[in-house]
């Protein structure tokens, strides 16, 4: 289980309760600068992308921690998720101890240091929680697409946009251009006094994190499995990921209230069940025998959680 994924589910969750509430939806046409409902909005906008940043940084951390070290020692380690282990560890430790007493701050770089030198010393290697994209406060597109390519992504966001396509999330136009959008809303939501982020722009963001969220998760999930299972060790990189690598079982209502799991272009149910977990359950059991992951819809047909090969 992804402690991560948790937490973004949970977050989501929680923004979109609050989005059905009638404290966030304004009472005039034209709301007053400080109107409970606007300074809701703008925190929910807040949250809803520090819960996205969280999700990219942390899963990829569960993600390098889950690459078989046997099947790829330090020395074979791919130059992205060697520099992730080594250099980034270094640059984001700058960055996010800057706030530090002394003291605290040297017991931070002593464990980053045993951590970045156990790998090159013969020791099994270490990822840290500052590994990934922490050498700045907020994430940015170019960040989202080094980090898949270090675990050998092909061109992320054209990846990422056709396997949202895959779970029935559609993103107009670019992918990175809708992310970089929602960076631009959590700017001027934090730092402009005088912004309000519209109540439809706010719902419409909500599928769009959780289609990057599951093109994220299910895209280097891939190929971390893909890395763990190579012949890298004796030289043989494993091929690049493309969108064309990830397929889903679909689990999702049915009819007379009970639970259909599906594989994409086939219109027969795998299999039916009466309850939502169990369905998801099998599903998951399932999608392990076909190293497929798996997505699951409310009665709106939206994605509202998913598992994939990793877990």
């Amino acid at each position: 289980m992804s402690a991560a994924r948790d937490q973004l589910v949970g977050r989501v969750k929680a923004i979109n309760d609050i989005l059905s509430n009638p404290i966030s939806v304004d009472l005039t046409p034209v709301p007053p600068q400080n109107s409970s409902a606007v300074v809701i909005r703008n925190g929910c906008m807040v949250m809803l992308f520090c819960a996205i940043e969280g999700f990219i940084r942390e899963r990829s951390l569960e993600c390098a921690k889950a690459i078989d070290q046997a099947v790829v020692p330090y020395a074979h380690l791919p130059e992205g998720l060697k520099s992730a282990s080594l250099i980034a560890t270094f640059e984001g430790l700058l960055n996010f101890s800057r706030g530090l007493l002394l003291d605290d701050k040297i017991i931070e770089f002593e464990k980053a240091a045993a951590s970045a030198a156990a790998g090159v010393l013969g020791s099994p290697y270490q990822f840290t929680d500052y590994s990934f994209a922490k050498d700045k406060s907020n994430l940015t597109a170019e960040d989202v697409s080094k980090i898949a390519k270090a675990f050998g992504v092909e061109n992320f966001w054209a990846a990422a946009r056709a396997v949202s396509a895959k779970v029935g999330i559609a993103i107009p136009g670019n992918m990175s251009d809708a992310f970089r959008q929602m960076a631009k809303e959590r700017h001027r939501a934090a730092h402009v006094s005088s912004h309000n982020v519209p109540h439809n722009q706010l719902t419409a963001t909500l599928p769009q994190v959780l289609a990057l969220a599951i093109s994220f998760d299910s895209l280097i999930s891939t190929a971390t499995s893909r890395l763990s299972k190579s012949s890298i060790a004796h030289g043989i990189s494993p091929a690049p990921v493309t969108d064309l690598d990830v397929d889903f079982i679909e689990v999702r209502p049915h009819l007379r209230g009970r639970w259909g799991a599906f594989v994409q272009s086939r219109g027969r149910a795998l299999f039916l069940d009466s309850d939502g977990d169990l369905a998801l359950t099998r599903a998951i059991n399932e999608a392990k025998k076909r190293a497929f992951s798996v997505v699951r819809k409310d009665g709106s047909g939206r994605p509202s959680n998913w598992r994939t090969l990793l877990g």
